[in-house]
């Protein structure tokens, strides 16, 4: 995921939370939650990963939303979930 990421220039990632397939944990669930150093790394993020050329796996382009409120305002500021399709 983090060289997807640099290879469509999203920058200042402190964090991905890649979950796994309860039964098997070998795989993913397709979706991810990012964290990144800033909210304007992450809208930055948000904006760049909704262009149709953003596409993990074979041929599904990415899905990115922000992330529902969870404890922190500002710790949710600057995180966007990601779904993808392998």
């Amino acid at each position: 995921v983090l060289e997807k990421l640099k290879e469509y220039g999203v920058e200042g990632v402190e964090e991905v939370t890649l979950m796994t397939d309860s039964r098997n944990e070998e795989l993913n669930r397709g979706y991810a939650f990012l964290e990144l150093a800033t909210h304007n790394d992450a809208v930055k993020a948000f904006v760049r990963l909704r262009k149709p050329d953003a596409i993990f796996g074979y041929d599904r382009s990415i899905k990115v939303s922000w992330a529902e409120p969870l404890l922190d305002e500002d710790v949710l500021a600057k995180v966007v979930f990601l779904t993808y399709t392998l």
